[in-house]
């Protein structure tokens, strides 16, 4: 029989079958084609976009269970089958199943007459994804056993597109684009650009630019291209520059903003050494140093509006930055003058236990003092975030009070200055809370001066002190009451405001109670 040369393949929407076949099963997910469909139309193919996304029931996810009509059509075309799957470079997979579990059904009938070597059928009542236990499509195969092998896989791997949603182009006269749906033969495997039609289908939408030097793009939504930002995908993150090419990717998620710490003067501790991190005084690098009292130890958080901060050496004005711009795990950090650049922006990220980690907003990377080392000069360098002590540090606020008013130890109420109404701690969850006055000794606390000129602050209800929970930095944090362990975040400034007024000041966060 005379091979046809163009493949025909028709998507029919049957809607008198809806009496044959119960849809009630049918679970429609939350991830559509029709706003895509409506975007890369049969009609707008071409130039950049030589593909067309169709808007009915396809395949949700990488895998599309089917099962054979009979042991005859398996011994003929499985091969032709996995031949087909093959096509896609591992981007979909097809497992054999039983009609229960199946997704589609494969047929092969020689007899029909009709100018197609295949077609996928879809019984489709409404649009949008089918799962296990729908069977929507069925698969036709018609007279092609006599095709060579390749030209079989040619077809099956073409039909296989259309389970997951992509549409021909040769039938609205689209025949001479780079698609194996504008020329099914033309081509041993699918082309990138039905493979970005399939990265569509697969709710994926990465888009591939055919440009080695600048390949890789990716749509947020429909028409909408990520561009001058970070997208966490899976377990890793990519950046896409103002071009929309992704640049960089890491193995990891990047933060979306960082904690809410007040803007202001810090000292950076790392945990292993308890040294701090010292601008240098010749060549700006970032390095470790022990504890002094030197401005180059002290450093200006300011709060960006991208949620990042700046950190801005006293001893020179100069902002702690990944210098070059660079990607490479290694480079050592250094001090340069502010240009709101990306690689002089710090996600500040809470690790808990009152550390924090601070990841650097252009490379991804995470602020490191190189191999953890404890020696004075050791480089502060930038790695990938994995976790260790050397990326994990302390800040200690530097407009702390330096003591105290010396209140006598004893019992007091604590009032607030508005309300009237006192300082509470709840019968359930040991929040700080405020209520109404009363003679509970919910409201009543035992102020204990301690050695650095602190408060502990004990409720006499639960013999907990009041504490700025989990060592938080963030402002808005709810205050509790716990046992009492002797940390800075429980401990508090009392300090003199004048006309009968004092305010508490935590020593960890270096925030007021509020």
């Amino acid at each position: 029989m005379k091979k046809i040369s163009k493949l025909l393949s028709i998507f029919i929407v049957i809607n008198v079958l809806v009496v044959i076949f119960n849809f009630s099963f049918i679970t429609v997910s939350a991830h559509s084609l029709t706003s895509w469909s409506n975007l890369y139309s049969k009609n707008n193919a071409g130039g950049e976009y030589q593909f067309a996304i169709g808007d009915y029931y396809h395949v949700n996810g990488k895998n599309a269970n089917y099962y054979w009509d009979n042991n005859t059509t398996k011994s003929y075309f499985s091969s032709a089958l996995a031949g087909g799957v093959k096509m896609w470079g591992g981007m979909i997979t097809a497992t054999e199943t039983n009609k229960s579990s199946a997704h589609f059904k494969i047929t092969y009938n020689p007899n029909v007459i009709v100018k197609a070597a295949a077609d996928v059928l879809c019984y489709s009542p409404s649009y949008g994804h089918y799962g296990p236990n729908e069977i929507i499509s069925t698969m036709h195969i018609y007279d092609i056993l006599n095709y060579s092998q390749a030209d079989k896989i040619k077809v099956l791997g073409h039909e296989l597109g259309h389970i997951w949603g992509i549409e021909d182009l040769y039938d609205v006269g689209k025949d001479n684009l780079d698609s194996i749906y504008s020329d099914t033969y033309a081509f041993s495997s699918a082309t990138r650009h039905d493979k970005n039609a399939m990265y569509i289908c697969l709710n994926n939408p990465w888009y591939d630019t055919g440009n080695s030097n600048a390949r890789w793009k990716r749509q947020i939504s429909p028409g909408v291209w990520a561009k001058s930002q970070w997208l966490n995908l899976g377990s890793n993150a990519y950046y896409f520059n103002s071009s929309g090419i992704m640049v960089h990717q890491i193995s990891g998620n990047i933060p979306t903003t960082s904690v809410n710490i007040p803007d202001g003067i810090y000292e950076i501790q790392g945990k292993t050494s308890g040294k701090l991190i010292h601008t240098s005084n010749t060549g700006d690098n970032a390095i470790l140093y022990d504890s002094g009292t030197s401005n180059n130890q002290k450093f200006n958080f300011v709060r960006q509006s991208d949620g990042t901060y700046s950190i801005t050496a006293l001893s020179t004005g100069k902002v702690l930055e990944d210098p070059g711009l660079n990607y490479d795990q290694g480079t050592q950090m250094k001090f340069y003058s502010w240009n709101a650049g990306n690689n002089q922006k710090w996600y500040v990220v809470d690790c808990g236990n009152g550390l924090i980690k601070l990841i650097n907003k252009h490379s991804g990377l995470a602020l490191d003092i190189k191999e953890n080392k404890t020696d004075n000069n050791t480089p502060i360098i930038q790695w990938r975030d994995k976790g260790s002590d050397g990326q994990r540090f302390k800040l200690y606020p530097q407009s702390l009070p330096t003591t105290s008013v010396n209140i006598p130890d004893g019992v007091y109420e604590i009032q607030g200055k508005t309300s009237g109404k006192l300082i509470h701690t709840s019968n359930t969850g040991d929040n700080a809370i405020l209520y109404n006055s009363g003679t509970s000794n919910n409201q009543k606390f035992n102020f204990v001066r301690q050695s650095d000129g602190t408060y502990s602050i004990t409720a006499l209800s639960t013999g907990k002190v009041l504490e700025d929970p989990g060592l938080s930095y963030a402002q808005g944090t709810q205050m509790k009451f716990y046992a009492w362990n002797g940390g800075n975040n429980q401990k508090w400034y009392v300090v003199d405001c004048g006309n009968g007024l004092i305010k508490l000041i935590n020593k960890h966060s270096g925030l007021a109670l509020d």
